[in-house]
């Protein structure tokens, strides 16, 4: 029974997450109007380099294998925290393309609460999950400058994620007859011990792919896009599931 339940929650392990980013001061260069052609416009914007401090808001999804139950599937998505720092250097002379690259710690969490009674028999069912991960994002990103304050920022790049703790609460109350029956446990969803999630552990590294655009104006960044993992948090036969991050 411990391990049915590690199974359904396990799923919550992957991530959605919408942020917004506050940007440190940048210096930008007006873009030249005019120009023959596409990159000659391009050349003409700012390639300085520029670091911000960020903090998002996370909204998690889950990507399910095709034989994944339906009780399973009625697990909900997670939200969560993330705080993160970014850097930028420039990868293309006189080109406003940029390396970006840097670090976050997310916080998880999501539960889903299950209640039944009749006239004989009662059954009440919560199932909590917490997770803290570092991810490690490398992206190529292009800054468009639309004019002196405001700049289009698309970006696509590799997610290396590294799941640090992770723990799954069970609580179960059952009435039959008049009496009522209870239990609680907490299970280490990264430890593939017997007493812990076994078989059902938690992978503790997701490569993803990270894709979206961001707004730059004045000194605030506002952004939208996503991350979906390529690799699969759980892998076991014919039960596998993948995360997907979504950022705002």
């Amino acid at each position: 029974m411990k391990k049915f339940y590690v199974l359904a929650v396990a799923l919550l392990a992957m991530a959605t997450s919408a942020s917004a980013q506050f940007v440190q001061s940048t210096t930008t260069q007006p873009a030249q109007s005019n120009t023959a052609n596409y990159s000659s416009a391009l050349a003409g914007m700012s390639t300085a380099e520029y670091a911000r401090f960020y903090g998002g808001y996370n909204i998690v999804g889950i990507e399910w294998s095709d034989n994944q139950s339906e009780l399973e599937k009625e697990i909900p998505f997670q939200k969560g925290f993330t705080l993160g720092y970014l850097k930028a250097t420039n990868a293309v002379e006189n080109m406003p393309i940029f390396l970006e690259y840097g670090a976050n710690v997310m916080y998880s969490f999501g539960e889903e609460s299950k209640t039944y009674y009749d006239d004989y028999y009662g059954y009440k069912e919560k199932v909590s999950i917490n997770m803290i991960s570092v991810n490690v994002p490398i992206n190529l990103s292009l800054k468009y400058e639309l004019n002196n304050n405001l700049s289009v920022a698309p970006y696509v790049g590799a997610n290396f994620r590294f799941n640090i703790a992770s723990t799954v609460k069970l609580e179960a109350e059952e009435e039959m007859d008049g009496d009522t029956y209870s239990e609680s446990f907490d299970i280490d969803l990264l430890d593939d011990s017997d007493d812990e999630a076994g078989e059902y552990a938690a992978g503790r590294f997701q490569l993803g792919l990270n894709y979206g655009v961001g707004v730059n104006y004045n000194n605030i960044y506002i952004g939208i896009g996503q991350t979906t993992d390529l690799s699969n948090i759980i892998d076991i036969e014919d039960e596998d599931m993948k995360a997907l991050v979504k950022k705002l």
